[in-house]
């Protein structure tokens, strides 16, 4: 994405009342906007927030869940064919 465009992207991604960010089909981050970095807890020199990063994991910034909530799917939901 051109220079320009990506600036633009990110001034009306900062208007939207939620959080937005774009990855590639990676999964990789490419920018978030400014509600979803605070909400993510990034530092204000953050990569993404700079817009110094061209692909940045998801898991390095999204909070591991705690422990006690990784139970897997189909053990914590019922079987009703049981």
């Amino acid at each position: 994405m051109d220079e320009p465009l990506r600036k633009q992207l990110r001034a009306t991604l900062n208007l939207v009342p939620a959080h937005a960010w774009d990855a590639v089909p990676s999964s990789a981050l490419t920018l978030v906007n400014e509600r979803c970095a605070d909400y993510l807890g990034l530092s204000k020199d953050n990569p993404l927030r700079t817009e110094t990063v061209t692909e940045a994991a998801w898991d390095s910034h999204h909070p591991a869940p705690p422990s006690t909530h990784s139970v897997p799917c189909n053990d914590s939901v019922p079987n009703s064919a049981s």
